[in-house]
Formats: C-alpha cells, structure tokens, sequence
C-alpha cells in the first residue's frame, strides 16, 4: 500500500533522526479508562506516529516497514477509530499517548501526526515539550485557524443532510463518496485516478464511520486553539502537503511554516490529502 508522501516522510526522516537496529513486538494494550491497542516495531529511538481520521494504525504500515530499520515505531489506534474499546470519553485524547509512553518510559520521542493525527500531535507537543525531540504534520487541520473553507464547508453541509435522512435510499453511498473526497481523493481527482489498494482501504474504513456515524466528532483537546499557542513549539521537523489537496490544508501548511522557523515545508507532487 502506497501513501501519501511513502518515500519521501521515510527518507526524510531518516535524515533527520538517528538511528537503531530492528526486533519486533507484537500488538499490545494498555489500559488508560479505555483499552488502547498500540504495536511497536524496530529498535532505536522512539518514532510516534498518529493515523488520520476515519482510518486506524494500519494507514503506517508501509512506513512502519521501511522506519522500523531505524527506529522502534510505535503506531496506535485513536478513539473511536480501529480496534480501540472506547468505555470513557472523558479526558482529552492525548491523554491515550500519554498512557503509553508512561508504560513505555522513553526519555524523547519523534512525533509523526497525519490530518487529524497532526491536531493530536500538536496537542501533545503543547502539552508535553519536554518529551518531543522532532514533530512531523502532514496534511494538517488547524485548530484556531479562522480563514474561511467554503470547499469543505459545503462537502459538510451536504454530509449532514444526508446523515439526517439516513432512511432514504443510497444515503450512505453519498456520504462516503464525500468523506473519500475529504479524506483521500481531494477537490478534483477521481477513484480512477489513485492507487486501487490505497482506495480500497480508505474506503473500508470510512464506510465503517459512515453506518456508526463517528466521522466528524470533535477531538477532546487539552488545546481548542491551536494557532494562538503555536509560536511556543520550538522543535524542529516537517510540514508536508499534497499538491492536490484542499486548499484550507495548503493554507494551515503555509501558515504553521511562517509561525515555525525551524520547521522545513514539502509540498508532494500528485498527492491530496493521504495519497
């Protein structure tokens, strides 16, 4: 399975980390009010890496196969997404990362974000600097970030519609054709146009929110507004885009760059918003 930016994430960071040899662990769960399924793989320093909304841990696994040479990658699945028991939602949500690496004792850890992962990620480096060494956002949302986005604002619109007339017919074909466009095909590319293992994960998994409605609830973070903290993130690391995304996701890039010295920007060319 080929994602957004596959080569590129892994080569850069490998360039920018250091290094380690590899073992294997397998799944694991640790118990933080809820039972959060998490797997480690490799040796070296500690690589976070936080899967996008509607999909689950298992988006890594061709980054997880090239970085765990290096690192010791841990990948877990966030609330309501994968195999997560969710029995309490109370708390913010990077209290389950935070479970893990008390279990885990890492003196620093890289921290990897996609989409909604990258909200969690900047969330966490917020509310725990000392513990990240580098942070990677790769299509990122930003909370606080007032612009208006009225290409989404209307996919959203009319997901609402339909999920309030969920007994009329084809309701739910509708819906998941527009979280597969937010989600992974962009304003403007067609299924035809991508990688058919890659769509027909994301679909899969968006299908699934789609009949238990969990797309779009809001995460619980410590942080609501993001972009007025943002300035006290003083870590190195990357912002990547697809060139063919939103343009609300190239705008939070471009602005989290202005607000980030330290932090490189690449755009990927032919990519949206995960592949």
């Amino acid at each position: 399975m080929k994602t957004i930016a596959t080569c590129l994430l892994s080569t850069c960071l490998l360039l920018l980390f250091s290094c380690g040899q590899m073992m294997y662990l397998v799944d694991q769960k640790v118990v933080n009010g809820n039972e959060i399924p998490y797997q480690i793989k490799g040796k070296g320093p500690l690589l976070v890496m936080i899967h996008g909304g509607g999909l689950d841990r298992k988006m890594w696994t061709p980054q997880v196969k090239a970085l765990s040479k290096k690192f010791r990658v841990l990948t877990y699945d966030i609330r309501g997404h994968g195999a997560y028991d969710l029995k309490d939602n109370s708390g913010y949500e990077i209290d389950d990362l935070k479970g893990i690496l008390d279990a885990l004792k890492p003196d620093k850890i890289y921290l990897v974000g996609h989409s909604l992962g990258s909200m969690l990620a900047t969330d966490f480096v917020l509310a725990y600097p000392e513990l990240v060494e580098k942070l990677v956002l790769i299509s990122p949302p930003l909370s606080g970030f007032k612009k208006e986005r009225p290409e989404l604002i209307k996919l959203l619109e009319r997901y609402n519609e339909l999920m309030d007339k969920k007994d009329e017919a084809n309701h739910s074909e509708e819906a998941l054709e527009i979280l597969t466009k937010i989600a992974h095909l962009g304003p403007n590319r067609k299924a035809s146009d991508i990688d058919t293992e890659v769509y027909a994960y994301v679909k899969e998994s968006l299908e699934r929110h789609v009949k238990e409605e969990l797309v779009f609830n809001a995460p619980v973070l410590k942080f609501e507004d993001h972009l007025s903290k943002i300035q006290l993130i003083k870590q190195s690391g990357l912002l990547i885009y697809g060139e063919l995304d939103f343009q609300y996701i190239k705008d939070n890039a471009t602005k989290l760059k202005q607000e980030l010295p330290d932090v490189r920007i690449q755009a990927i060319e032919g990519a949206a918003h995960f592949a």
